[in-house]
């Protein structure tokens, strides 16, 4: 009957929700440098700012397609790569730019203590609406069942991904807990993408990917590679046993990774590898 009737008008994996022309839109103005707003910066795309929630287009049923209809896209591989989605690991690399804490304070995306996730989650702001279309600003305590709620999310999909640990910040970012279904507002009432997306934009800048190590055959030898942060400096250090860690190289990333060579005899003992941040 309406054949013109657009199916995704209230598609959050699509674009920004309650945004129907560019007047709706609330940029920062007159603020601080920092990533608390970060989830307001205009991507580019007609409807939607830099995307911070955890629904992903590309992984619906027949998701691409729905993406190269709305954006007029055909070229599938270019549509795949401006989806919203993608915006993931940019607000990992903005929200470390952002950051002016000392990266060795700075607790990894991957500690699986979960009391300590409900520490960083304590003193953050988020919106509720306890009644429809009521919203007020309320402060996270670290003892409420909500930041509960979070937490364990968080670590059962640290759990679940490949290999049980996040690559990058970004990756908590597919944790709905966090936005679509977060425990502190009402599903039932038309939410704004502030809303949504408040805690995210505030934890960010709270954490750092860990150091990542990945080896590959060369000319006889072996090549170890590890990510990292540019202008920041990592120490490679070798163990025989996980327990005593011996320093035997400082590397500073380039376009976040650094290599180094292991040429060792045939019948060496087995050894490990790890990255530490030094500062």
């Amino acid at each position: 009957m309406f054949p013109n009737l657009d199916t995704n008008a209230y598609n959050l994996a699509i674009k920004d929700p309650l945004v129907w022309s560019s007047d709706d839109w609330n940029f920062p103005t007159g603020q601080t440098l920092n990533a608390d707003w970060l989830g307001q910066v205009h991507r580019g795309t007609p409807w939607q700012t830099i995307f911070l929630k955890a629904t992903n287009i590309l992984a619906a049923p027949n998701g691409l397609a729905v993406w190269e209809n709305w954006t007029g896209d055909s070229d599938a591989t270019d549509a795949a790569a401006i989806a919203p989605v993608q915006d993931w690991h940019l607000a990992s690399l903005l929200a470390s730019l952002l950051n002016t804490n000392d990266f060795r304070s700075v607790p990894s995306v991957n500690n699986p203590d979960t009391n300590a996730w409900l520490v960083l989650l304590n003193g953050l702001t988020a919106w509720t609406n306890t009644l429809p279309d009521q919203f007020d600003m309320v402060v996270i305590s670290s003892n409420s069942p909500q930041a509960s709620i979070i937490a364990s999310a968080i670590q059962s999909a640290r759990i679940n991904q490949p290999g049980g640990f996040f690559r990058d910040v970004g990756d908590i970012l597919a944790i709905p807990q966090l936005t679509e279904q977060s425990p502190f507002l009402n599903p039932d009432s038309d939410i704004s993408d502030e809303a949504y997306e408040i805690i995210p934009s505030q934890l960010l800048s709270l954490l750092r990917a860990d150091s990542i190590g990945s080896i590959a055959p060369a000319n006889g030898q072996t090549l170890v590679q590890f990510t990292g942060y540019d202008g920041h400096a990592y120490a490679v250090q070798v163990s025989s046993d996980l327990m005593n860690w011996a320093s035997i190289s400082t590397n500073s990333p380039v376009n976040g990774t650094f290599n180094f060579m292991i040429s060792a005899p045939i019948n060496a003992s087995q050894q490990f590898y790890r990255s530490v941040l030094l500062q």
